[in-house]
């Protein structure tokens, strides 16, 4: 066996365990998992799904890689995980915020924080927008938290 190939089946190992430990988190943290499960396997979802996650964030997502990037971004807390804690009280820009979900996370977790979000491409600028409406309306009583949601 060739040192190329022991390294394509140490990747290809490592994907399928994160893959493998990421189905618990989805799971557990999505509340309607089932049609998200849909999404995964292909069955007939009506799309865009909303998704509810257990900490209070609606998204509305199209596909799987809108799923996966919920889990990394607002159950997994990614960009923060090797880099520095978002802290209460800090304004927090996000240039190219895609579907708002990091905007967004941080705003319920952060109350005194102000988030600027930013994203030039329309529709996942429609999204982010639509995601902030929805999560507002299960969270009127923390009106501070809301972001400012910005198109350059």
């Amino acid at each position: 066996m060739t040192r190329r190939s022991r390294f394509d089946i140490a990747l290809l190992a490592s994907r399928w365990r994160y893959y493998l430990f990421s189905i618990p988190t989805i799971l557990l943290n999505i509340r309607n998992w089932l049609g998200v499960l849909g999404i995964f396997v292909g069955v007939p979802v009506r799309r865009p799904l909303l998704v509810r996650l257990r900490t209070g964030e609606r998204f509305w997502v199209s596909t799987a890689m809108d799923v996966w990037i919920l889990k990394e971004s607002c159950l997994d807390r990614f960009y923060e995980k090797d880099g520095t804690i978002v802290q209460d009280g800090w304004n927090v820009i996000d240039i190219g915020a895609g579907m708002g979900d990091f905007a967004i996370s941080v705003a319920l977790r952060c109350p005194k924080s102000i988030v600027y979000a930013f994203e030039p491409f329309p529709e996942s600028f429609a999204k982010l927008n639509e995601a902030r409406v929805t999560t507002a309306r299960e969270w009127k009583h923390r009106q501070r938290l809301w972001m400012r949601c910005l198109r350059g």
